[in-house]
């Protein structure tokens, strides 16, 4: 429980700490730390880190259930002249 006696730490988005959205709530905060981490930068290099997931898409997939659809892995359209950080932002 949240207690109006205690003070607390609390880690956000520099979106909503400079008052995105309306909410400008952080500005009454008595310390602030500005960790120079862009969010956008922070997911480039976890994804970097991690081993993605690759499933081939092959067979058939349930559109709906009148249409039924055929997709082989050769179909599928790449982009790898984007960088992680455009396939991130265009959520590709």
């Amino acid at each position: 429980m949240v207690s109006d006696e205690e003070e607390y730490w609390v880690a956000a988005p520099n979106f909503v700490t400079q008052g995105g959205d309306g909410y400008w709530e952080f500005q009454n905060s008595k310390e602030y730390i500005d960790t120079g981490v862009v969010i956008v930068d922070a997911v480039e290099d976890f994804i970097k880190g991690v081993e993605m997931y690759n499933p081939k898409y092959e067979g058939e997939y349930l559109l709906s259930k009148k249409q039924k659809s055929s997709i082989t892995s050769q179909e599928i359209q790449v982009f790898p002249e984007l960088s992680i950080r455009d396939k991130v932002i265009r959520g590709i």
